[in-house]
């Protein structure tokens, strides 16, 4: 499916802005978002920033070239986030879902792709994310699929049937006391450091059903433990 139409914005601003109502809900779908560089450096800034609102649906759109996030997740007040059939490439980040101090977010991800950026997608404090059928694959210098927490707030991010391959850092991090991670058919292939690692405190589960080869420090990094995610 072509884009519709393209969405641009000139260096160092943001394309979209989404400051909507309590129960407002908003609909990007079959856009292309043009950050402007080729490098992820010197382009616009962030394609789309969300601080408000009941929804944000993205459907079927690309974002390329953005020097910061593609979409800055950052709601103060409860807000959803929804992605599907979408690609994320050469941006100096993807998605990150980081709820003010009065926020949280729930997001889902289904058949996306985080494709030669900085990273993939990073759920923060007071996110809970779930990415579906999604591939995170030659991000440098960071991860495929991360949840990162400083302790206020759990970061908790649920991953199946999804790749992280060639990442130059890790495939999937957990990082932090409120970091909870949890992996069912994830292959983590090829990555600079491991498949699948913890730090500070994070924890994965994991149902057993994944694959971590040829990753360069380990397939599961050393000190990571792979908590049975069974079912209750």
């Amino acid at each position: 499916m072509g884009a519709i139409g393209t969405v641009a914005a000139p260096a160092g601003a943001t394309a979209i802005t989404v400051t909507a109502g309590a129960t407002d809900i908003v609909i990007l779908r079959g856009l292309a978002f043009d950050g402007g560089s080729v490098n992820r450096a010197g382009g616009a800034t962030t394609a789309v920033a969300f601080t408000s609102g009941a929804k944000l649906h993205v459907d079927n759109c690309t974002f390329f070239g953005f020097a910061g996030e593609a979409i800055a997740f950052q709601p103060s007040g409860a807000s959803s986030l929804f992605v599907n059939n979408t690609s994320f490439r050469s941006n100096n980040g993807s998605v990150q879902i980081t709820p003010a101090s009065t926020g949280t977010a729930n997001a889902s991800l289904n058949g996306v792709k985080f494709e030669n950026g900085y990273r993939g997608v990073r759920a923060d404090d007071g996110a809970t994310v779930v990415v579906r059928n999604s591939i995170a694959a030659g991000n440098n210098p960071g991860n495929g699929f991360t949840a990162l927490s400083t302790g206020a707030r759990p970061a908790i991010l649920t991953i199946e049937n999804s790749t992280a391959s060639s990442n130059a850092s890790y495939g999937v991090l957990s990082s932090g006391s409120g970091a909870v991670v949890r992996i069912n058919n994830v292959t983590s292939i090829d990555n600079g450091l491991s498949g699948v690692g913890t730090l500070n405190g994070g924890v994965v589960y994991s149902t057993g059903a994944n694959r971590f080869l040829g990753n360069v420090q380990g397939d599961v990094a050393a000190g990571t433990v792979l908590t049975p995610w069974t079912q209750q």
